[in-house]
């Protein structure tokens, strides 16, 4: 799978400062992948030089891609399936431990085309790399 085949711009839901955080790594690896990329987390400013969003709604611009860093339960509890299809992406990743039957199924009912998968090997790089 090639993301690029989906567009330009990706959403990274649950973005972090810490380098350490896979959702930190996936900023950089799909920066350095040349994607126009907005972190979104309401604690955070900036992450890695890029202003962070509050919310989904927040980003004014079209959304191609969403990966999805957040626990499904997060997900489930601020209704981030209604917040996802608003933004009409044509791919959402959801990278490992963020899956569960119900995210999955809203996903699924909402009409989403989502993969399960580490967004940072899609890219074809390894998390270990950042």
């Amino acid at each position: 799978m090639n993301y690029k085949d989906y567009g330009n711009t990706v959403a990274i839901l649950g973005a972090s400062n810490k380098p350490e955080r896979f959702s930190n790594k996936a900023v950089k690896a799909f920066k350095e992948e040349g994607f126009k990329v907005f972190p979104v987390n309401p604690k955070e400013g900036k992450i890695e030089d890029l202003k962070c969003f509050k919310s989904l709604e927040e980003i004014k611009e079209n959304i191609d891609i969403v990966s999805v860093y957040l626990k499904p339960e997060i997900s489930i509890q601020k209704n981030l399936t209604q917040q996802i299809t608003l933004k009409t992406p044509k791919l959402v990743i959801l990278n490992p431990g963020t899956s569960s039957m119900n995210f999955n199924r809203q996903l699924q009912e909402a009409g989403l085309n989502f993969v399960m998968q580490c967004s940072i090997r899609g890219l074809g790089h390894s998390p270990e790399e950042y």
